[in-house]
């Protein structure tokens, strides 16, 4: 935005832009933790943005993990959350694949067993996870069976 200058959150204006908006995004690494450590009072902000009524939702392009494995880290962590406000890759993925794209088969995964489990968890199969079947030679690849069941690839590791 053009003519557009940083301000100081004061009091008042936390206040006014709080009360301006009824639903509150927040990223996950970096943001409310680090590694294996709440960033200090990001617990007792956001759980009181909830006790004020806010709707809050977590938001994370990591797609290491399910959104339980999220919900077991931050209760850890101190965040009051609820599976469903978690909104990770590997979850929004599955989703997409049931919901937009109505899959009717198999997904080559190239990923994380956070994504495996989250498209198991909507009923889509996932193949393809485990150790390769070929030495990687390029004259291997013309011998390996496709599997016509497959619809979709998808990929993510972090």
């Amino acid at each position: 935005m053009s003519g557009s200058k940083c301000v100081r959150l004061t009091g008042a204006l936390v206040k006014q832009v709080l009360d301006s908006v009824d639903s509150v995004l927040f990223d996950c690494d970096g943001v409310i933790w680090r590694g294996d450590q709440a960033v200090p009072g990001a617990a007792q902000v956001i759980n009181l943005l909830k006790e004020k009524g806010k709707k809050v939702f977590f938001v994370t392009n990591n797609s290491s993990k399910t959104r339980k494995m999220y919900v077991d880290k931050m209760t850890t962590l101190g965040f009051n959350v609820k599976e469903e406000e978690v909104f990770g890759t590997a979850y929004c993925s599955a989703m997409y694949l049931k919901t937009v794209c109505k899959l009717q088969g198999k997904v080559y995964l190239i990923g994380s067993n956070a994504m495996q489990q989250e498209l198991e968890a909507v009923g889509i199969q996932p193949t393809g996870v485990g150790p390769d079947h070929i030495s990687g030679k390029q004259a291997d690849w013309a011998n390996v069976p496709l599997d016509p069941e497959v619809k979709a690839c998808g990929g993510g590791f972090r």
